[in-house]
């Protein structure tokens, strides 16, 4: 099938990257992949069936119909909501059978009562101050495993500030994992059995790999990209699993003097040859990357991006590449020929983080597995 524009992902670097990710997981620590968010952009349905294929055992989402939608393409092992799911709609999670998360005690009795018996995570806020029962509330924390109608089996919390190697985020995030262990013996204590641990993410990977938990929830990583490019502790030699790409639909001479696109700031100095893309900010290309400010890959050459980035189309200077033609494949994230452009770049370029470019891109992205 020929699309205007598509995302391929690569099955074998996914694998590749689980591959290494188990390899400096603790033995007994099992992989949790985050697919929330459409899983970064890339696409959860077609993650989630690789995923499982490739034997993953659980996955983490931020919402309720992100998991049905993921049981709707066929995943069949764990799935564990990270956010809210509205009391009034807690029957889909016995309908689905889905893991939700206790933000909270008074939410968790809401749960209880909800009518059915439900399969349940308890959120623990070490110093995040977002979601989660504060761990100094231990009384709250052990009523909620005497709830009957829950069935406890997992207990976490998440690193805020593992992304860095900034002593004082350093102190701090060693700080979460002492809250976090001390709570865990205070419930032993009190003769609680621990349901399955876990507190990791990519960075807490990255920079903490020693810590040893039952699962480590990893998004980014499996997907062979990073947040940004702080230095880490452990270096691993991922492979980004994600490229975008679209062909050329017109092919333009521009005559200086000339604009480009909306507006009149874009407007050539010289004689310009551009191509048309069909793709744009609607399909989550960032509309900063207008004029010169972002690149494309045609025939392994880096070209600018010109003019504006619109919501259905954008521009690019083909001036200094021979031979382009109408059809021509243009890669905006990925590999063409020795030339490569990473979304750290492209993330690097606007002033934000990689997955603030993954998640905005669109359902008008064919998802293509190759």
């Amino acid at each position: 099938m020929v699309h205007r524009a598509w995302i391929e992902l690569s099955t074998s670097n996914l694998a590749h990257n689980l591959q290494i990710i188990n390899e400096r997981l603790p033995v007994n620590t099992e992989l949790m992949a985050v697919v929330k968010a459409n899983a970064y952009g890339h696409g959860s349905q077609e993650i989630a069936k690789e995923l499982q294929r490739l034997g993953v055992g659980a996955i983490a989402v931020a919402t309720l119909y992100e998991a049905i939608e993921i049981r709707k393409a066929g995943f069949q092992n764990d799935i564990l909501i990270l956010s809210f799911t509205p009391i009034e709609e807690s029957f889909k999670l016995l309908e689905w059978n889905l893991i939700q998360n206790a933000i909270d005690y008074p939410y968790a009795k809401e749960l209880n009562a909800a009518g059915g018996h439900f399969r349940v995570h308890i959120k623990v806020d070490t110093g995040m101050n977002r979601l989660g029962e504060k761990h100094t509330d231990v009384s709250n924390i052990e009523s909620i495993f005497q709830l009957e109608n829950l069935k406890i089996e997992g207990i976490y919390s998440h690193f805020s500030r593992a992304d860095t190697l900034d002593p004082s985020d350093i102190e701090f995030t060693k700080k979460q994992i002492n809250r976090f262990n001390r709570l865990l013996e205070q419930l032993k204590s009190s003769g609680i059995q621990l349901p399955k641990t876990h507190i990791q993410n990519s960075y807490g990977m990255l920079n903490y790999p020693h810590l040893n938990y039952d699962y480590a929830r990893i998004g980014t990583l499996i997907y062979g990209i990073r947040s940004h490019y702080n230095h880490t502790k452990l270096k691993l030699p991922l492979r980004p699993v994600l490229s975008i790409k679209t062909k050329i639909i017109i092919i333009k001479d521009v005559h200086a003097g000339d604009t480009i696109g909306y507006g009149k700031n874009n407007t050539t100095t010289e004689h310009k040859r551009i191509a048309v893309l069909p793709i744009g900010f609607a399909d989550g290309i960032p509309e900063k990357l207008s004029s010169n400010q972002g690149e494309a890959l045609v025939r392994g050459k880096r070209v600018p991006i010109i003019g504006s980035v619109c919501l259905d189309h954008m521009m690019i200077d083909i001036s200094n590449v021979d031979d382009v033609q109408v059809g021509d494949v243009v890669t905006l994230v990925g590999t063409d020929h020795n030339e490569t452009i990473q979304i750290e770049d492209v993330a690097v370029k606007i002033g934000t983080v990689s997955h603030d470019v993954l998640s905005t891109l669109g359902p008008r992205l064919k998802r293509v597995l190759v």
